[in-house]
């Protein structure tokens, strides 16, 4: 679990400017599911994933990880919670070219100082789906196929974060919706985070989805349902529910007139609800034993 505790982050620009990407941000992320941050480009939600990650550090406030705050980390603290902990997804993929796919798994063991064996890598290969392509170099790969080996890099770490950066932002629709299954996949047992600006997807996917204007979370809600119907569909009361998010198109105007014994018409049930708050641990101490 990571708790987010008044984060404020300010940057100067060359000229003097300063500019507040964050202003007491207070968050508390469980240790599994999928939580897409989105905004608008520089409203603060990159900032607060590169502070999660340890790759930046607040000027006010901080994180609690697993029960320790990081106002007692030092700076070998924090490498290895970056190194073990945290595995980063990078829009630009970020491997090594000369390298082919099961290289660059067996290169972040040895970044690790980690043993790691044929099968393994195979094993790790097969889950994110580039079974038979270990010695393809990644010149020969798509953009899709890149990522999965991105991810795989994260995998051979075991982290128990994954925090990814418009994942699919190189990628086509059918290779982003990919990529965002497997994610999914991986988040019944770990904590992804994953910034976009890309709200159909965050409604997709999402188990939470936290929304970050001028450096404010303005919305956080968790979704109720998984298996909530985004069409139109008729229950057995005979009561006809009806999307209310966006305009009907021509098929459904025509399925909605076809259906019979039309009871009540109902809007859809909510996918999403508010999340629950946790008190501000900022004013409660700590104790350690």
């Amino acid at each position: 679990m990571i708790k987010i505790i008044d984060i404020s982050k300010t940057y100067k620009s060359k000229k003097g400017n300063e500019c507040s990407a964050l202003k007491k941000v207070n968050l508390t992320l469980e240790d599994t599911g999928m939580v897409f941050i989105i905004g608008k480009s520089g409203s603060g939600k990159t900032t607060l994933l590169n502070i999660l990650g340890g790759f930046d550090r607040p000027d006010e406030g901080y994180l609690v990880i697993d029960g320790k705050p990081t106002t007692e980390f030092s700076e070998r603290d924090y490498d290895c919670y970056r190194n073990t902990q945290v595995g980063f997804i990078f829009q630009e993929f970020n491997l090594i070219e000369a390298l082919n796919v099961e290289e660059n798994v067996f290169f972040s063991s040895q970044l690790l100082n980690k043993q790691i064996n044929q099968d393994e890598v195979n094993k790790i290969l097969n889950l994110v789906g580039l079974e038979g392509l270990n010695k393809r170099n990644i010149n020969e790969l798509s953009g899709g196929q890149r990522q999965r080996v991105a991810i795989a890099r994260i995998l051979n770490k075991e982290c128990n974060y994954i925090l990814a950066d418009e994942p699919t932002g190189n990628l086509d629709t059918k290779s982003g919706k990919q990529i965002f299954d497997l994610l999914k996949k991986l988040s019944k047992n770990r904590l992804v985070v994953i910034v976009s600006h890309d709200r159909d997807n965050a409604k997709k996917y999402a188990d939470r989805i936290i929304e970050i204007k001028n450096g404010e979370v303005i919305d956080d809600v968790t979704r109720i349902d998984h298996e909530v119907k985004e069409e139109i569909y008729q229950n057995n009361k005979g009561e006809v529910y009806i999307p209310t998010s966006r305009p009907l198109t021509e098929k459904e105007i025509k399925q909605l007139n076809e259906f019979n014994g039309i009871t009540k018409i109902k809007t859809m049930p909510k996918q999403f609800r508010k999340t629950k708050k946790v008190e501000n641990l900022s004013l409660m101490p700590f104790f350690y034993l």
